[in-house]
């Protein structure tokens, strides 16, 4: 996902290619002002967290990529829900080397995370 969303990030690029349903879920919960979203009233917490999002075509062609773009170009740091999953911890627990910000090496390949 992270080669595709830096694919993505490129100003001449005009498509996202990979899982888009992670990629919709995450933005839903960690920048809630990019993109409206609806939230499934029957969500359980012991789901995957992507059921708690509902999105239909209508929802997600309505946004075009530069739409996309300015919105989150124009973030703040109070924008950004940082650590959003209180109420799945019980489920899933979240560990702070989840906040590592460096370079990840896997053989010859390192990004930047």
């Amino acid at each position: 996902m992270y080669d595709q969303l830096n694919d993505a990030s490129i100003s001449s690029s005009r498509q996202l290619g990979g899982y888009i349903t992670l990629l919709q879920c995450w933005i839903y919960e960690h920048f809630p002002l990019v993109a409206e979203s609806t939230t499934y009233q029957d969500y359980d917490e012991d789901s995957p967290r992507a059921c708690r999002w509902i999105a239909t075509k209508k929802t997600v062609k309505s946004i075009h990529t530069s739409t996309y773009r300015e919105r989150l170009d124009r973030l703040q740091i109070p924008d950004v829900y940082w650590i959003p999953y209180g109420k799945h911890r019980p489920v899933r627990d979240f560990h702070m080397i989840s906040c590592y910000s460096g370079l990840l090496h896997w053989g010859p390949i390192a990004v930047y995370y």
